[in-house]
């Protein structure tokens, strides 16, 4: 493949395949060469990378090596089948088939899931990755997600189940996975609630021109692509991802009965990242975290403080109900972190007649030292 900071800067934004010109909404443009429809976009979201891997490392721990993996591998096969499904794609031949898998393995690569910088295709359909340096795992050694996607991928195209094996050495240099038909499972359709709520038109309030894109912070020079395909926001690794990724993400930790994990885990992970994050960082206040999340997909964000309660308005919210949780945790953690206080979650108010989510923290007690 070719120099992958040039790939992304070229496919995605001089064409604009990515759309990143409004506040709160980021889309990717799919290929009509591929798809049902004349155009079509993907709704997406950026998440820290950093959260991503904290979160794994604290089910491991707190779940143990062979659950965590069935949970992420599970979470990553259903991205995969979902990301291929929707929007539909035009019916494939079967000697097209490897060349619309490279096609969606290129877009992970322009988001960082280097894991698929090569990919060889071998018998009964299979492939092979070959990489190094793949989001996520590169901090962890812990790969299965990215193995999940892949069989996900393949699972779909083919109408039969595939699954991974990973034999990656020498983390993070020496990705390689390789993914084959397994008859021992039934291929099933997978159909899943992946909408983002209707989008309602701001660009003439007040909400909306105060609002930053993602654009605004590539011209400030605080977002940038590295020659690897890493997307780096104020130094740390953003991940561009479907909307959905954070409801498939809560679901199936509710599915291992995990909620408690993904809740305490988040949070923690987030306080400690934005303690580092704020640290770095002059003049950090509401109204700049806000713009943050507005500029990573979210939504707009507006956040108002009035005696030891935090509000959060957001108009057009970018994943489902079951998505907001992520969010949510994550803004808790950050409060915690920016006041030296405990936060709690007071309550949620979603309205979806006018794409609108509310959320209110509460403060109890000092976390200071």
């Amino acid at each position: 493949m070719e120099d992958v900071k040039k790939f992304v800067m070229k496919k995605l934004f001089f064409s604009k395949i990515l759309d990143v010109d409004s506040p709160g909404i980021i889309y990717n443009k799919v290929n009509s060469k591929y798809s049902n429809f004349k155009t079509s976009k993907k709704r997406i979201v950026f998440y820290f990378e950093d959260l991503f891997s904290g979160l794994q490392d604290s089910t491991i721990e707190k779940l143990g090596y062979e659950k965590s993996h069935d949970l992420w591998y599970k979470i990553g096969k259903d991205l995969g089948l979902s990301y291929v499904s929707f929007p539909p794609i035009k019916e494939i031949t079967k000697k097209k088939i490897p060349e619309v898998i490279d096609y969606f393995f290129q877009f992970f690569v322009g988001g960082g899931c280097t894991a698929a910088a090569s990919v060889e295709h071998l018998e009964f359909g299979g492939v092979r990755l070959i990489g190094k340096d793949n989001v996520i795992c590169r901090r962890n050694g812990f790969s299965s997600f990215i193995a999940g996607v892949c069989a996900g991928i393949l699972t779909f195209m083919h109408k039969k189940n595939f699954d991974s094996d990973v034999y990656c050495k020498n983390c993070p240099y020496g990705c390689n996975i390789v993914c084959l038909p397994n008859d021992s499972r039934e291929y099933v359709d997978v159909v899943m609630d992946i909408q983002a709520f209707p989008l309602r038109k701001l660009s003439s309030s007040p909400f909306f021109k105060k609002s930053f894109n993602l654009k605004d912070f590539l011209s400030f020079n605080k977002l940038k692509i590295s020659f690897t395909g890493k997307w780096e926001f104020y130094e740390r690794v953003i991940i561009p991802s479907p909307h959905y990724i954070l409801d498939l993400v809560y679901k199936n930790y509710a599915l291992f009965s995990a909620v408690d994990v993904f809740k305490e885990s988040l949070v923690l992970n987030s306080e400690n990242f934005f303690k580092n994050f704020i640290s770095d960082i002059k003049n950090v206040n509401l109204s700049f975290i806000s713009n943050i999340f507005s500029s990573l997909g979210w939504g707009m964000l507006e956040a108002k403080k009035v005696e030891g309660k935090v509000a959060f308005d957001i108009i057009n919210p970018a994943t489902n109900e079951d998505g907001f949780y992520y969010l949510i945790y994550v803004l808790n953690g950050f409060l915690n972190s920016f006041y030296g206080k405990k936060y709690f979650l007071e309550k949620k108010f979603l309205r979806r007649d006018i794409s609108r989510l509310f959320v209110s923290f509460t403060e109890e007690g000092s976390i200071l030292v």
